[in-house]
């Protein structure tokens, strides 16, 4: 039986963004939709987001030693970044986050925090976008763990946008849009 756990964790910085972000523990799916384009009027108030999902699980190890986790997660993605005469941004990452927690449950430490881009863009004149998917992603981190603590294994991923603003003659907007799919999760020590 597979056991995982769900992490979700978003911010709008300034500005309206519209932010859309969850994960399923029982599907293994994270998905993340951030625009920064309010639908009222078309283009955004200068406003920006970053979100991060994860799927995971729980890991208690019986002995000490180097662990290897790895995962191949599938993923798709949607962006784009238009302006006109102001700037907009947007990027997306995928990767492997591993936490130390006390025997008490208390955080202890980040063990380690992979972030892979899958897209980074900037526009300040007019914009490009691009849309793109994988059927499996491989992902793999070592690091050591010790029998006096427990550790959270997470596949993690997040997008962040943000926009000039607009106004009489110049405009932008941002989006970032990923959806990761987790079918399994391994780790070996």
């Amino acid at each position: 039986r597979k056991r995982r756990s769900t992490s979700v964790c978003g911010r709008a910085t300034s500005g309206w963004p519209l932010a859309s972000v969850g994960a399923d523990k029982f599907t293994g799916q994270a998905n993340l939709d951030l625009r920064t384009v309010d639908p009222q009027i078309g283009v955004d108030d200068h406003a920006s987001a970053a979100a991060a999902a994860a799927v995971g699980t729980f890991y208690a190890p019986v002995t000490n030693g180097h662990l290897t986790f790895s995962a191949n997660p599938a993923f798709s993605y949607r962006w784009y970044d238009y302006c006109w005469h102001a700037s907009s941004h947007t990027d997306g990452w995928i990767g492997l986050l591993a936490c130390r927690y006390d025997l008490g449950g208390g955080f202890d430490s980040t063990v380690n925090d992979q972030r892979i881009n899958l897209w980074s863009d900037d526009a300040s004149w007019y914009g490009t976008s691009d849309r793109r998917s994988n059927s499996g992603f491989p992902l793999t981190a070592q690091f050591y763990v010790d029998t006096g603590h427990w550790y959270a294994l997470w596949v993690w991923c997040g997008v962040s946008v943000s926009g000039g603003g607009s106004g009489f003659m110049w405009w932008s907007s941002a989006l970032g849009s990923l959806s990761v799919t987790v079918p399994s999760m391994t780790w070996k020590l």
